[in-house]
C-alpha cells in the first residue's frame, strides 16, 4: 500500500507499508491531504513501515521502546529536502513512529523551506481564524469539536493538528 499526503505543495510524505493497520492509520490520519501523486521538487518524507510482532533490529537499525507496548527498529537518512525513515514495529508501535518520528520531519522540512508549522487546531468563521495552540492532550481538538458543534455553519474546520 502507498500513500501519498500533500502539504500545500510545501512538504510531501509517501507511507509504503503492506500492513493495512498502518495505512488506515496513516490515510485517517491526513485524510484531509490525501493526494493520487506527489508534485516534483515538492521536499519529502518516506516512509517504509513494516509491521512484525516479533523482531531484533536489523544491523544499522536502532531499537526503541515506548512504555513497553510499542516497540519498534527504525533507520534514518536525510538531507536538506528529504528524510527516508524505515521503521519495524508492532502494531503499538504505529502512532509512535508517526508522533516520535514523521512529526519531527514534517516540522524540519516546513522550516527548511522557511515556514513555522504549528502543532494547534484551527477554526474559520468570517474569513478569520482562530488558531488554538497547547501540549499534546491539552485539548486542542476537543475545544475545536466543540467550537465548530456549537458555532453552527458559520464555523469551518481550518486544521486539526498541523496549521
Amino acid at each position: 500500500m502507498r500513500i501519498f499526503v500533500n502539504f500545500h505543495d510545501l512538504v510531501g510524505v509517501t507511507v509504503e507499508t503492506e500492513s493495512e493497520a498502518a495505512g488506515e492509520f496513516f490515510a485517517a490520519e491526513y485524510g484531509h491531504h490525501l493526494v493520487d501523486a506527489l508534485p516534483e521538487g515538492v521536499p519529502q518524507i518516506k516512509l517504509h513501515f513494516r509491521q512484525s510482532a516479533g523482531f531484533s533490529a536489523p544491523r544499522g537499525y536502532t531499537l526503541h521502546t515506548h512504555k513497553a507496548l510499542a516497540r519498534w527498529a527504525y533507520r534514518l537518512r536525510f538531507d536538506a529536502r528529504r528524510i527516508e525513515i524505515e521503521a519495524i514495529g508492532n502494531h503499538m508501535a504505529v502512532p509512535m513512529v508517526h508522533h516520535m518520528m514523521v512529526h519531527p520531519s514534517l516540522r524540519y522540512l516546513s522550516a527548511m523551506q522557511g515556514v513555522l508549522m504549528l502543532h494547534a487546531g484551527a477554526v474559520t468563521s468570517g474569513g478569520r481564524s482562530l488558531i488554538l495552540t497547547g501540549h499534546g492532550g491539552a485539548g486542542k481538538t476537543t475545544t475545536t469539536s466543540i467550537l465548530l458543534d456549537a458555532g453552527g455553519e458559520t464555523w469551518g474546520l481550518h486544521a486539526d493538528d498541523y496549521v
